[in-house]
């Protein structure tokens, strides 16, 4: 009357058959690519690998820091991420990237309004199919739309310059 219960294929060892979302582990199966996502309540372990993630969470990424590797969830900023906590491979809804982020392939940042307004109050959304959050002209304290050189387009300018008089978007030196 013994019955010999399998675990599943992403446990070293357990003590219950899991599912592929529950897996059930008493250790996961290093060796075949399954990493610790999360406990259960009875200290179980979720283990998966890359193709679990990818069907059931998309939003965890392997964290290989301090040579314990398991899988953490993304940031509420980031839809997708692959590399860390914060760094995005897409943006979740209502959040855009950085536009000098993606050009430089440096820290892929997804911003909101919120977090714009208190970190970047120097960038602006841009507008169009692919909006990003781009920087305002370097006169400027913040803006609502790109400038340039003969029209800065600023909403207030930097502490040092003042709006000039006729055109209050445009910043210059204070001559008094």
């Amino acid at each position: 009357n013994n019955i010999i219960k399998y675990c599943h294929e992403s446990c070293l060892a357990c003590s219950s058959r899991g599912s592929d979302n529950n897996t059930l582990c008493d250790q996961c199966n290093i060796d075949a690519g399954y990493y610790v996502m999360n406990k259960t309540s009875d200290n179980k372990l979720n283990c998966i690998n890359e193709t679990i993630k990818e069907r059931y969470y998309p939003r965890m990424y392997l964290n290989k820091s301090n040579d314990v590797y398991e899988y953490k969830e993304c940031g509420d900023e980031c839809g997708k991420c692959s590399e860390g906590e914060h760094i995005c491979d897409e943006c979740a809804n209502g959040f855009h990237f950085r536009y000098d982020h993606i050009n430089n392939n440096t820290t892929k940042n997804c911003l909101n309004e919120t977090t714009k307004q208190k970190e970047y109050p120097n960038y602006y959304l841009s507008s169009g199919n692919n909006s990003y959050y781009k920087i305002c002209h370097n006169n400027c304290k913040n803006c609502s739309e790109g400038g340039d050189d003969k029209n800065n387009k600023c909403d207030t300018c930097i502490d040092t310059l003042i709006q000039h008089p006729i055109n209050t978007s445009h910043c210059v030196q204070n001559c008094t």
